[in-house]
């Protein structure tokens, strides 16, 4: 199958459209996606890492807004990312309060393409997961000491 280039036009239309179309429970599941790969592992072996059932794991990357708000927190807790509550507006500040970072929502545009256009595709399977692909493995990485 060819892949058509990230600059094509068709392909930059449907990113556009994957990115305007963002909720909160897709920029979960991809976030989890996204540290999942990152450790190298498929759905299956991220499930037996954390304790999970695979089912949980798809539930997760796939429809998270269905979830209790603690599942996802939780579910959250080991990656970069958090969820966060933050102001619309730019109120005043108060001057007896000590400033603090406040929380930054990720930009749509900060999710790996392939990620987003995978939303818009249902029923696509992940291509990590049963496959003996380099990028893969079943074991969890190994805990540094």
């Amino acid at each position: 199958m060819r892949l058509l280039p990230l600059t094509s036009p068709t392909v930059a239309r449907e990113l556009h459209a994957a990115r305007v179309a963002l909720t909160v429970a897709h920029e979960v599941g991809v976030a989890l996606r996204t540290h999942r790969r990152g450790l190298g592992l498929g759905q299956r072996a991220y499930a037996r890492h954390r304790g999970w059932s695979t089912s949980h794991v798809a539930r997760l990357e796939t429809d998270a807004g269905d979830l209790r708000l603690t599942d996802v927190v939780a579910a959250l807790g080991p990656t970069e990312y958090r969820l966060a509550l933050c102001h619309r507006g730019h109120p005043e500040p108060d001057p007896d309060t000590p400033p603090v970072a406040l929380a930054v929502p990720v930009a749509p545009t900060r999710w790996p393409p392939a990620e987003l256009l995978a939303l818009g595709r249902p029923g696509s399977r992940d291509p990590t997961d049963g496959s003996n692909s380099p990028a893969t493995t079943d074991e969890p990485p190994a805990l540094s000491a």
